[in-house]
């Protein structure tokens, strides 16, 4: 049985009438007829009353009609649906969330990627470190996601979509409080907390070359995997940090301050499977405008500024 025959014997069961339903589906009579009677003999029974005035349906034929009117819409359904799919109008995307996202412009993305898709299922899985989203990437779960640039994803495409200024962190009644701008040489007078190498290397090493190119040596306290418990450790006057935060931030008991000489910031990158085709992982990137610039934080408002001028 094919969806043909279903259609063939529904606009028969509404005419009542082979010729008018023959009409109706754009197709003569005799072949018309020829499919109904294939169904009765796949089914087993009859379908139609036929007389020379009249055709009526037999009892199982109006069971049948109800149970076939069903199937037609269900396929009907599934085909809209798919193609909406596939133009990228509905669907799920799947993104990973770095443990410091918060603190970067990604919420303003999703924001306006979810403003102009707002029939999408957009799922987001926040992960305890960054590299855990190297694996999802390449095996499916996650559509896409971010990470520093120089994190090692071999296989997968990476490409610069926004920067983070490394601004240094200190409790509010710190002696740095007064200061406008903080030296970077004046980080190696205090106790430090910095980030855990194997959870962020990039983040870590960073850090490691601005050091050696001041010829500083940080006098490092502790080292821990996620920046809230840097900031929570901090805001106990345990030490200061340097954190790359583009966002504005307003925290209890916490004081942040651009550092003079300003430092390279860190480069974050989208990051997704090469062979992923989803439709709404291309109207993401198209969102994003990921090939043409790199997103910029003006007060809290997001812009875009053309690559190699960040």
């Amino acid at each position: 049985m094919e969806l043909r025959h279903l259609r063939y014997f529904v606009a028969v069961a509404e005419e009542l009438h082979f010729g008018r339903a023959a009409k109706k589906l754009h197709i003569s009579q005799p072949p018309l007829s020829q499919q109904i009677r294939q169904l009765e003999e796949e089914l087993g029974m009859r379908l139609f009353i036929r007389t020379r005035r009249r055709v009526q349906l037999t009892s199982p034929g109006r069971i049948f009609l109800e149970e076939a009117k069903k199937i037609l819409a269900h396929a009907r359904r599934a085909v809209e649906k798919t193609r909406s799919i596939n133009r990228g109008d509905t669907g799920r995307i799947t993104v990973g969330w770095m443990p410091w996202a918060d603190f970067t412009p990604l919420p303003f993305m999703v924001q306006m990627f979810c403003r102009e898709y707002s029939n999408l299922n957009l799922e987001v899985q926040v992960l305890s470190q960054a590299g855990d989203q190297v694996a999802p990437l390449r095996d499916g779960r996650l559509d896409i996601g971010f990470l520093p640039r120089g994190f090692k994803a071999e296989g997968l495409v990476m490409q610069v979509v926004f920067n983070q200024r490394l601004m240094a962190v200190f409790p509010q009644k710190h002696k740095f409080s007064q200061l406008r701008q903080i030296p970077v040489t004046a980080l190696a007078e205090e106790p430090y907390i910095g980030f855990e190498r194997r959870s962020e290397p990039v983040l870590h090493d960073h850090v490691t070359a601005f050091c050696r190119a001041f010829d500083i040596s940080l006098n490092v306290r502790c080292e821990v995997p996620n920046p809230l418990t840097i900031l929570g450790l901090v805001q106990a006057g345990l030490g200061i940090s340097v954190v790359p935060f583009s966002v504005p931030m307003r925290r209890p008991g916490l004081m942040f301050r651009h550092l003079s000489p300003p430092l390279p910031p860190v480069e974050v990158a989208a990051v997704w499977h090469p062979k992923n085709d989803s439709p709404l992982l291309r109207k993401f990137l198209q969102v994003l405008q990921v090939r043409g610039g790199i997103l910029s934080l003006d007060g809290n408002n997001p812009h875009r500024i053309p690559l190699g001028r960040a």
